[in-house]
């Protein structure tokens, strides 16, 4: 039995993202190991059938625990007979790539869930993230990207000997079939006659919910409400700024929530101005609950959202663009169906299935 060992910074990779990719190993016959920090970790990985190592490894791909992560690496892979090495996050795949080099193993993958160095990034990503890519790129076997303008870098400057184009990390559409176990406007005691627009992620800078609360605030259609879900440091900031605004009473902030689909299947309306993206899996999830979407326009979401077709696409910034486009699906049911109606055929290329058929051809070569 060959062993695969699949790096990451956080565990919750492991379940959340990397599911796909278990099923497909344990299928061809691999004992999959894990290393990550396992502080986050969740009881969903009791489910998946996987060899635990907790290694030191943070965020940020310059630190001492990551030299320490190292040396960590080094050993588990030799104790192990680890064969294959399948390395994801930059932290994970600078120290899993290295590792390997000095391990010897001659099989080392990277998954590029968005590469921090892109059209519009900071000077400041270009100047430290591309030359350790560049460099990274000759340890690896096989490089794999999530988005059409990664593809296209990694093709033109990077070097690894294979660069593979995959579909993100696959949605299963079977959850989405528009039946809602629960109701969330019972459960926010709202009407029908209100229309739902609904965000999903993290409060955090490059979430851009300024843009999200101050756009839905100049909205003309008074009878939207905006539903939040997600946690993190700026949420506390968020609530304030809704109250500034005035906004206060029709922003619902959920919190973390286990049943997305049910709260999407009873949207209208799906927003999403981040600043920086892979692939979002957030995106693909509305798409899959027939949702017209209005989003930012950069990488990730223009591979799945095209302007007046099955969504908008905006600037960033632009909170005059976010708030005309909102209110023209606020006032056009018809409008909105057929946009949903179209993501719902969309996403099925991005679905479970069509990463499982790259994902499987790449390792059943092993």
């Amino acid at each position: 039995m060959k062993n695969i060992l699949i790096i990451s910074t956080v565990s919750r990779q492991f379940h959340l993202f990397e599911r796909v990719n278990i099923e497909i190993l344990k299928t061809l016959g691999f004992r999959v190991h894990a290393a990550a920090s396992f502080e986050d970790r969740s009881p969903a990985l009791d489910e998946i059938d996987i060899v635990e190592h907790e290694i030191s490894l943070t965020r940020f791909p310059i630190s001492f625990a990551n030299v320490k992560g190292l040396f960590e690496l080094v050993k588990i892979i030799k104790d192990n007979n680890i064969e294959v090495v399948h390395c994801h996050s930059p932290s994970g795949g600078l120290i899993g790539r290295i590792a390997s080099r000095i391990a010897g193993v001659k099989n080392v993958f990277y998954t590029a869930h968005g590469f921090h160095f892109f059209k519009g990034a900071p000077v400041a990503n270009w100047l430290f993230f591309y030359p350790v890519e560049f460099f990274l790129s000759f340890l690896s076997t096989k490089l794999f990207v999530i988005n059409k303008e990664d593809y296209s870098l990694a093709k033109k400057s990077l070097h690894a000997k294979e660069i593979i184009f995959v579909p993100g990390v696959g949605i299963n559409l079977t959850k989405f079939n528009g039946n809602s176990l629960t109701d969330i406007r019972d459960e926010l005691g709202l009407s029908t006659d209100k229309t739902i627009i609904t965000t999903i992620g993290e409060f955090i800078e490059r979430k851009n919910y300024p843009v999200t609360i101050e756009s839905f605030s100049r909205m003309r259609n008074t009878d939207s409400v905006l539903i939040i879900c997600g946690v993190g440091k700026l949420l506390n900031q968020m609530i304030e700024l809704a109250e500034s605004l005035g906004v206060k009473e029709r922003v619902y902030f959920l919190g973390y929530r286990k049943d997305i689909v049910n709260v999407l299947a009873g949207s209208d309306i799906f927003l999403f101005p981040s600043k920086q993206e892979g692939l979002p899996v957030s995106v693909m999830e509305a798409m899959a609950s027939g949702l017209p979407v209005v989003c930012s326009k950069i990488r990730g979401n223009t591979d799945l959202i095209t302007n007046r077709v099955n969504g908008f696409l905006c600037s960033s910034e632009n909170i005059e663009e976010f708030t005309d486009y909102l209110d023209e699906l606020a006032s056009d049911a018809s409008l909105r169906k057929m946009m949903g109606q179209k993501n719902i055929e969309i996403v099925k290329c991005f679905s479970t299935d069509a990463v499982k058929e790259v994902m499987y051809s790449h390792y059943s070569s092993l």
